[in-house]
């Protein structure tokens, strides 16, 4: 597999500059996974807009984070984890107890517990 290193934004220049200062903007820090994808501009330009046509739909924010750490933690991803745990707790205001509980896929009612619950049953019969 080929390694990429990061692109830097001090040391960004054209559109991978302004795609990075854009998710600086909006997170309060670039990711190195973003900083990743500047490598390919057109890549980080189909994340970004990817996440905002997400971002658009009709869940609340801090139950698209709750449902993204269940999801990471059912995956396994680390990184994943850390991130929307970041995301969660800093972004969409989650409360740390009910972040925890979204690790452990126990969402308390809404949309997050629905969607959980589901996949545990999913998971279940596999």
């Amino acid at each position: 597999m080929t390694n990429f290193a990061p692109v830097h934004p001090d040391s960004a220049t054209g559109k991978a500059a302004e795609l990075l200062a854009q998710v600086q903007k909006s997170v309060g820090q670039t990711p190195n996974m973003t900083k990743v994808m500047a490598n390919s501009p057109a890549l980080l330009k189909g994340y970004l807009a990817l996440s905002a046509a997400v971002a658009g739909g009709t869940l609340p924010p801090a139950v698209r984070e709750r449902l993204a750490i269940s999801t990471a933690q059912l995956n396994g991803c680390e990184y994943c984890l850390s991130a929307h745990t970041y995301i969660g707790a800093n972004i969409a205001k989650v409360e740390p107890a009910e972040l925890d509980s979204a690790r452990k896929g126990q969402s308390r009612g809404g949309a997050a517990a629905t969607v959980q619950r589901n996949r545990r049953e999913r998971r279940r019969r596999r």
